[in-house]
């Protein structure tokens, strides 16, 4: 069984329920939609009015705001989780009558397990919303990208697409967060934390901060095992770390890769992406209270398709 399919028979398991605020209006979403359901991988609930929409297919649940029996109890909790901001109750009740709202209000109490948005909505929004809601304890979110090749271990990348430059006690919680996820979806994290030095080979402000992050780790006592500061072919390659004497149960065996900062790692993963001819999944959202990922508005079907299955394996 090739990684894919071992992921889709993983989601079925799950047996999930993914929310999808932009049912109603985007023909991708809802041929996404169709897919899941004739294959049986979660149930749906799709927000919008249309009788059209059970069409997709049978587990499909249709909701919208303009009819849903308990929008006030939807409306209390965000005015509990925002008033702190200032937000008033009058106008969380407007709030919550916005399909991207009133879906991750489903997904924090209960109802559904996670969400997909972001085909036909900007990521700020869809994203915003996500971290308004669904970080209860203030928690630090990253994103990662999930690089599939045939015939090669996947890998997991962060952070690619949310934090700029993270400091080194963000960086520890990206390694932590990232690691968490790949429990869920390859098994055990194997967590290198990437630099242009090598265990104190080199020398600046960029090798201190991740030298730091590695020092918090430790002080933390993480259950996963990890290194660093590395480059990357001492984590990618048993012969190089061999070869600089790095010995380690990580070095030349890792399946997460922690990049220093945004620029290294966007260019990185699109680098692996186009010359070594991997598959990128994602971006992936990760520790938040309850799985939500956001969609380029230029997502294919089979994107939507495969961020869903992701989504699901991080309930």
């Amino acid at each position: 069984m090739d990684f894919i399919k071992e992921l889709i028979s993983k989601a079925k398991t799950k047996k999930a329920t993914i929310i999808f605020p932009e049912a109603e209006y985007s023909p991708r979403v809802q041929e996404a939609i169709r897919m899941l359901l004739t294959k049986k991988i979660c149930s749906v609930y799709a927000v919008g009015e249309s009788e059209s929409l059970a069409s997709l297919g049978k587990g499909i649940t249709i909701v919208s705001p303009n009819t849903y029996p308990d929008m006030d109890k939807l409306a209390q909790k965000l005015y509990t989780l925002r008033q702190h901001k200032g937000l008033t109750l009058q106008e969380a009740k407007q709030k919550v009558q916005y399909p991207l709202c009133f879906a991750t209000m489903l997904v924090s109490t209960g109802v559904v397990d996670g969400m997909v948005a972001g085909a036909e909505t900007s990521s700020a929004d869809v994203l915003r919303t996500a971290l308004q809601i669904l970080r209860s304890r203030g928690q630090f979110v990253n994103s990662a990208m999930l690089m599939t090749k045939k015939g090669c271990e996947p890998k997991v990348f962060a952070d690619i697409a949310l934090n700029l430059d993270p400091a080194s006690d963000q960086l520890a919680v990206i390694a932590q967060n990232t690691a968490k996820f790949t429990k869920k979806v390859l098994g055990t994290p194997k967590v290198a934390l990437l630099s242009y030095s090598t265990l104190g080979s080199g020398k600046g402000e960029s090798v201190d901060k991740v030298r730091t992050a590695v020092d918090i780790l430790a002080k933390s006592k993480q259950p996963f095992a990890y290194i660093g500061e590395v480059q990357a072919d001492v984590a990618l390659s048993p012969v190089v770390a061999k070869h600089k004497k790095v010995k380690s149960k990580v070095a030349g065996n890792a399946n997460v890769l922690i990049f220093p900062d945004i620029n290294a790692g966007n260019i990185g993963y699109k680098l692996v992406q186009e010359m070594g001819g991997y598959s990128a999944i994602g971006p992936i959202t990760v520790g938040l209270d309850k799985p939500v990922n956001d969609l380029s508005r230029g997502a294919k079907v089979e994107d939507i398709y495969y961020t869903t299955i992701i989504t699901i394996l991080q309930v």
